[in-house]
């Protein structure tokens, strides 16, 4: 079954793919230390180029998917693979408006990278083995990019951004060369009526389903924009070197494509707790980010938010009980459980709404949509009487 991957397209892919997250990973990472260590800005600037590469990307991957179905689906993958070139530039220049400039550039590059990589994964693998060739594509972008985070924090701190840059640059010039050499040509499908193709994308956008999973792909990304910005200055911020924000950076992403068996079982998971039982934090499986999990009780279920250096606390009200002294005394708390004070429950109730709005998302569309505004008895409502009180 798998052998049908041991292809020339399929491996020369994940090859490109690896290379090019390996070589445009610092600007991920570094271009908030950059901008504040070198050129002495805001994380508001810093924010604002980010966003202007990203949102470009999304934009301009529409019409690299059709260059693809008309050039080829090689030229298109092959511009997308000259990103890193201006990548490289970013950190030798202090220029606002050419800064602006380079990240437009990278967003149409990235643009026509998407597009033209899933492109030309559909191409390389069949349709019965598409789900271990996508898995195996991912998984060469996230080790690239970790591997990149290892190996730039380093040159920064010891060479310099300019020196960090030049790198890039040079190594971007490869990728190209590479990308050329080792792809092979995909020949273009036959064209299609455009008419048709027209009707068609504005018909798979009126599809519920379609809608729902554009919301779930939506939140992730935001909470992973804000996350990839801040974190890396914040840890900057604490460490003073690239190497200690670069490294953050890397670790998580090799944990999780290295070690998936313990990621899972370190994750999300149902454990059975006696009456007086308390879970407890674990450091060495904390992350920055919240994960949800069921804890049983003996009276009920309690969703149970899993956040950094903190361990599990429960969203819900707990039942009531006396607890001995040591318990009820925010004084004498241990560090990690500091979110047990009342000024935090309300992040954990958003949290607690958030999980469920996502499980929400991915129930039967007709439960989940059928309520609330868009369900059709809401025009028949009654409208609400408000009186003043004093009549």
């Amino acid at each position: 079954m798998y052998s049908e991957l041991l292809n020339r397209r399929f491996i020369a892919l994940l090859i490109v793919s690896f290379f090019s997250s390996f070589v445009s990973a610092p600007l991920n990472t570094l271009l908030p230390v950059y901008v504040e260590a070198d050129l002495l800005g805001t994380p508001l600037f810093s924010g604002g180029l980010r966003a202007a590469f990203l949102i470009l990307g999304g934009v301009f991957a529409v019409p690299a998917g059709r260059l693809a179905d008309t050039w080829g689906v090689k030229p298109v993958y092959v511009l997308g693979t000259v990103g890193p070139i201006l990548a490289g530039v970013i950190f030798s220049s202090g220029d606002p408006l050419l800064l602006t400039a380079l990240c437009t550039g990278i967003g149409i590059s990235s643009g026509f990278n998407s597009a033209g990589g899933q492109s030309y994964l559909i191409s390389a693998a069949s349709s019965s083995v598409i789900g271990i060739a996508s898995a195996g594509y991912f998984l060469g972008n996230t080790l690239g990019a970790a591997s990149g985070n290892l190996l730039s924090g380093p040159i920064a701190d010891i060479f310099g951004f300019q020196t960090l840059g030049f790198c890039i640059t040079l190594a971007g010039v490869v990728l190209v060369l590479m990308s050329i050499l080792t792809l092979p040509a995909i020949p273009s499908p036959k064209t299609a009526d455009n008419g048709r193709n027209l009707s068609a994308f504005i018909q798979m956008f009126r599809r519920l389903d379609v809608c729902l999973l554009l919301g779930i792909r939506y939140l992730p990304t935001s909470y992973w924009g804000a996350v990839t910005l801040l974190l890396p200055l914040l840890i900057f911020r604490i460490a003073g070197t690239s190497t200690a924000a670069t490294n953050y950076s890397a670790i998580g992403p090799h944990r999780s494509a290295l070690r998936p068996h313990r990621t899972l079982a370190s994750h999300p998971r149902i454990r059975v707790a006696r009456r007086h039982q308390r879970p407890r934090p674990r450091p060495d499986r904390a992350h920055p980010y919240w994960h949800l999990c069921l804890w049983h009780s003996r009276n009920r279920l309690r969703v149970v938010s899993f956040d950094h250096h903190a361990g599990p606390h429960t969203i819900d009200r707990p039942r009531r009980r006396k607890r001995p002294r040591r318990w009820r005394s925010p004084s004498r708390l241990e560090p990690g459980h500091a979110l047990w004070q009342p000024r935090r429950r309300k992040t954990h109730r958003l949290g607690s709404h958030l999980a469920l709005w996502h499980l929400g998302l991915i129930l039967p569309r007709r439960p989940c949509l059928r309520c609330g505004p868009l369900s059709p008895a809401w025009k028949k409502r009654k409208p609400i009487k408000l009186r003043n009180h004093h009549e």
